[in-house]
């Protein structure tokens, strides 16, 4: 019986063994899969990052052997978003664990890919919407419009986030925390205030650095913000 395929973003490949290398792979139904895949005369190359192919996969567990690709459609992504498209994939490897079915973030994964192709100059909006997405997938999204007591948020008031609870009012006016006016403007994804775009990356960098484990990825530090970049 032929191996199924299966369709998958490619996120990262690294060399095994002679001439087989290892390949990243993102799927609808099984999330995040690794598979051996054997170069060689007569088999495709395998397809770079930003890649949504189909792939002949056999075996079971979190390491697959693949036997053959199809490439599908290919996100050329240069300059900017192309830091952008790394830093996707970067989040994917360390945040989702290989075998946890994440259908929902393989579809903004995808989409995320399409906007960066499309309209580079929306990335603050992109990557914000794949963070956030992200913590959907793993249980940690938390209300922009109410704090963790329930209360509505007051565009005058300041507050604080406790990561995997939500934001809190800030009682002192020492603590540094961010205006309600810019969290009740991200909920409603208005990024034309660059100070909305500055609240938005500090806020969901917070949420999701425990999810790293504290350590900052490689390639945040290649981005920039729209209005750094702006005429």
């Amino acid at each position: 019986m032929a191996a199924p395929w299966v369709q998958a973003y490619v996120l990262h490949q690294r060399p095994f063994r002679d001439s087989r290398v290892i390949v990243e792979l993102m799927t609808e139904a099984e999330g995040r899969l690794g598979a051996v895949y054997r170069r060689g005369s007569g088999r495709k190359a395998v397809p770079q990052a930003f890649v949504l192919g189909e792939w002949q996969l056999a075996g079971q567990g979190d390491l697959r052997t693949a036997y053959a690709v199809q490439p599908l459609v290919h996100y050329a992504l240069a300059g900017q978003s192309l830091f952008s498209g790394l830093y996707l994939n970067e989040l994917l490897l360390r945040l989702l664990p290989r075998e946890v079915p994440a259908p929902e973030l393989f579809s903004a994964y995808g989409a995320a890919l399409e906007g960066l192709r499309l309209a580079p100059r929306a990335e603050p909006l992109i990557l914000r919407r794949f963070e956030w997405a992200c913590l959907e997938t793993l249980g940690v999204a938390f209300s922009l419009t109410e704090d963790v007591a329930g209360e509505p948020l007051r565009p005058t008031g300041r507050y604080g986030l406790d990561p995997g609870r939500g934001l809190y009012a800030l009682s002192s006016r020492g603590e540094v925390g961010w205006m309600g006016a810019h969290l009740l403007a991200l909920a409603e994804e208005q990024f034309d205030d660059p100070a909305v775009r500055r609240v938005a990356q500090a806020l969901l960098g917070k949420a999701l650095a425990p999810q790293l484990g504290g350590r900052p990825l490689a390639a945040a530090r290649f981005l920039h913000d729209a209005q750094e970049r702006s005429p």
